[in-house]
């Protein structure tokens, strides 16, 4: 198997995310649709393991599962950059440089689970009239008028 392409119908598990022993694997996106708050385990929340081939596990998947502090993760022997929680958060901070273009705006910190700050670098060439934002699951959870 080389992705879990196929899955991206699957919105709830009720259970842990386990991701082992495939030499082949290398994308993980079909999981993407999944509620981060529909995955919870025992002992761990979410296991990627010994998959050599897998180096992009930055979906927002599993970035907005590894930013809580309740979530128990192992996360060893994978492809480059997905080896610990740590090496998949540094490339989840940089997943969104840019919205449509704009790459006048930083927005951080990316994900969160609490405040989001929205800045124009240069607050005269942007004006912001109204923000929606969604969360990874596409449910939208903000609508405001500026």
């Amino acid at each position: 198997m080389t992705s879990l392409n196929g899955l991206e119908n699957i919105r709830e598990i009720n259970g842990i995310i386990y991701i082992s022993n495939n030499k082949k694997l290398s994308s993980i996106n079909g999981i993407r649709n999944i509620d981060p708050n529909s995955v919870h385990g025992k002992d761990f929340d979410v296991l990627i393991s010994e998959n050599p081939s897998l180096s992009i596990c930055e979906i927002d998947l599993i970035c907005n599962l590894l930013v809580r502090d309740t979530i128990k993760d192992y996360i060893h022997d994978n492809g480059p950059n997905c080896n610990s929680k740590e090496e998949i958060l540094n490339k989840c901070s940089v997943a969104v440089k840019n919205i449509n273009g704009f790459d006048e705006i930083n927005i951080y910190p990316n994900p969160t689970t609490g405040n989001l700050h929205i800045d124009p670098f240069d607050k005269n060439s942007i004006q912001l009239e109204k923000i929606l934002i969604y969360d990874s699951i596409g449910k939208k959870i903000k609508n405001s008028r500026l």
